[in-house]
């Protein structure tokens, strides 16, 4: 593999989104299509709701990985001031979605693009990072877990109907 570059997306670069969260999108609808709509049905809602208006407008920071001029990965978030009645005020930074395409998962990018994205909230004032992981995503799990992060909580889930809205 070619040198692996991790950097900051430029508006530009916010076209070539869509394809990388295409295969974020199929990894959670295949291993759960119950939950999780289709690739395309997820594309159409971000395009609705105008979520990459987000990543223009800085709102959301995103790191990319390239190898040979091609995006091969990405990780978003953002940072939230966080001041709840349970626990003390703190600023954290969130995670919003971690992606490396399918044949280079298990190598350097995830990684690599923790430590930016990490580096980047602690550079802004975060004295912790978050994010959600699925149950059944349990690669991505250990990774998280390598890099120290631990569960501070469990979302728990029961269906109370049997049809989707």
């Amino acid at each position: 593999m070619s040198d692996l570059i991790i950097r900051r997306a430029t508006d530009k670069d916010i076209n070539s989104l869509p394809a990388l969260m295409y295969e974020l999108d199929r990894f959670h609808y295949e291993n759960n299509p119950e939950v999780y709509r289709t690739p395309e049905a997820m594309h159409s809602e971000r395009v609705e709701r105008n979520i990459f208006d987000h990543y223009r407008s800085g709102k959301f920071v995103v790191f990319l990985a390239v190898v040979d001029g091609k995006e091969v990965g990405m990780v978003s978030g953002l940072i939230k001031k966080m001041n709840s009645i349970t626990s003390w005020p703190k600023t954290v930074g969130f995670v919003n979605e971690l992606v490396v395409l399918p044949e280079l998962r298990g190598g350097q990018a995830a990684t690599d693009l923790m430590a930016k994205i990490e580096q980047y909230f602690a550079e802004q004032g975060a004295t912790e990072m978050g994010l959600n992981v699925s149950s059944f995503n349990e690669r991505a799990q250990g990774l998280y877990k390598k890099l120290g992060y631990d569960y501070d909580s469990h979302l728990m889930i029961k269906p109370l109907a049997e049809s989707r809205q």
